[in-house]
């Protein structure tokens, strides 16, 4: 009986989840040794992989399928790979399993990176990275948003901008400045292309100023380019929306 269970629930695992999902969920909860040869066969160095499984802070492991627009032979792989440290890799997927053919680190602090796919056309995707650390210290404290595609099995950055600022100057008190954005995508109709719209609220001394501008996607340079802010009204509630707060 206890066998027969076994197998209904293999089945139904099976059938009910893709093979992103049960990539996902043996690279998470599998057997720790079986997991680092996964790892390694991907071509991720072992004391790397080994060093990943240990870590408890960080994103989690996440892989995911993507492509490029040639078709969906391409995957990405995040991994907590150093301290305050995420590893975000590139993939060439064969029938019997994924190789990395490109690496690139991204620093964290406080909140932890988080990496989404976004489908952005019938076989295009691209990969939306939150919360990057780029400064922090005594009165300061940065990170960025940035949009990479992969090119010719490259991680190619497309859109690189600031998402949150934090400083303070002394005497305390004299200078605070405290800006967030927050970004959405606006789906062109008819276009495999987009536009991601940023709203970012600054607060200075307690003034406050809401703005909004739009990347849009430049084929020529191969990325996206951003227009001019534009003030916009707001209230206390429209205020509260648009903040995407790191402290």
């Amino acid at each position: 009986m206890n066998r027969l269970v076994i197998v209904l629930v293999l089945l139904l695992f099976q059938t009910a989840f893709s093979q992103e999902d049960k990539i996902n969920f043996d690279l998470r909860f599998g057997p720790k040794q079986e997991r680092i040869a996964r790892l390694a066969r991907m071509g991720i160095d072992r004391e790397l992989a080994e060093a990943a499984l240990e870590r408890s802070e960080g994103p989690e492991i996440e892989f995911h399928s993507m492509r490029d627009g040639r078709g969906p032979r391409l995957a990405s792989l995040v991994l907590p790979c150093k301290i305050v440290t995420t590893c975000l890799f590139a993939l060439d997927k064969d029938k019997d399993d994924a190789h990395v053919t490109d690496k690139v680190e991204f620093q964290w602090f406080g909140e932890p990176i988080s990496v989404d796919v976004a489908r952005i056309g019938p076989d295009l995707d691209e990969l939306l990275v939150h919360n990057v650390s780029e400064g922090h210290g005594t009165g300061i404290d940065q990170h960025d948003f940035k949009v990479l595609r992969i090119v010719r099995g490259k991680l190619k950055t497309v859109l690189d901008t600031r998402e949150s600022e934090w400083v303070a100057r002394v005497p305390i008190g004299s200078y605070v400045l405290n800006q967030r954005s927050q970004f959405v995508i606006v789906p062109e109709i008819h276009s495999q292309w987009r536009v991601l719209e940023e709203t970012r609220s600054t607060d200075v001394n307690g003034e406050l100023k809401v703005e909004r501008r739009y990347f849009v996607w430049n084929h020529s340079e191969g990325k996206y380019l951003p227009s001019g802010f534009e003030k916009i009204e707001y209230t206390k509630a429209v205020t509260h929306s648009v903040s995407r707060s790191t402290h």
